[in-house]
């Protein structure tokens, strides 16, 4: 791991520790998981957003359970799926041979 790239997760290792001792009122990775935590970091780290509050948003959605929405039958329902006519682009190809 790059030196870099170890000083942004330390820096949002200790935003988040500090952050979830004061809202849970105790140590960080007893409340949380190492497991999860370390995951939640790893997302904030390839998002981009190491504060502390988008850790915590990171965390209550790993925690919270995802259940796939049923996929809809639209035939079922009297409906077609849409059709998208093809485009002649043969007006396009010529403007690319111009260039």
């Amino acid at each position: 791991m790059d030196t870099h790239l170890r000083a942004r997760l330390q820096a949002a290792c200790g935003l988040l520790a500090l952050a979830l001792s004061s809202a849970c009122g105790g140590a960080a990775e007893e409340e949380v998981g190492e497991e999860r935590l370390g995951e939640a970091l790893r997302l904030a780290l390839r998002y981009g957003c190491l504060r502390a509050d988008a850790v915590r948003h990171l965390l209550h959605y790993l925690s919270t359970p995802r259940t796939p929405a049923p996929r809809m039958d639209l035939r079922a329902l009297g409906l077609e799926a849409p059709s998208v006519p093809m485009r002649d682009v043969a007006v396009y190809n010529q403007l690319l041979a111009r260039t």
